[in-house]
């Protein structure tokens, strides 16, 4: 019993967060349809890598609302798995010194976005094999007692 409790309680909250996370996403790309835009300037952009061959894009811009100036660093509502081409062509296409549009949530003029879109199908896809895991070990652990 306590081996159930161990494996699987991690297992359900995993794909809980997962399947939590892509609704959040999908609820504000939807909301960011609305937002009103903002004029902005790109401080930095960089390719960050892990040890283990990872690469993801940081961009930080600033952007005023109403007199009040604010930083960023959100590109948009899912961080995509990406290559090392992939972020090198948006760290040019948002080079240090460029104009950008910054859409901005009206009630937090602080969270914004340098892009609306985006797709949270791959975090939909990593709860459901997380979940399909989880499923399995519950029955192996169930059947053998």
């Amino acid at each position: 019993m306590t081996l159930l409790l161990v494996v699987v309680a991690p297992m359900v909250a995993i794909t809980a967060l997962l399947l939590w996370l892509a609704a959040r996403a999908d609820r504000l790309r939807e909301a960011s349809k609305h937002w009103p835009k903002a004029s902005g300037i790109v401080e930095e952009a960089k390719v960050n890598h892990s040890g283990k061959g990872g690469h993801w894009p940081k961009v930080r811009y600033r952007y005023s609302v109403h007199g009040q100036q604010h930083s960023a660093t959100r590109i948009g509502f899912v961080q995509e798995n990406r290559t090392r081409a992939d972020c090198e062509a948006l760290v040019a296409r948002y080079a240090p010194g460029t104009a950008v549009d910054v859409w901005y949530d009206p009630q937090r003029p602080g969270f914004s976005v340098l892009e609306r879109g985006g797709n949270s199908n791959g975090l939909r896809i990593a709860a459901w094999i997380i979940g399909g895991l989880f499923a399995v070990t519950f029955m192996i652990l169930v059947l053998n007692g």
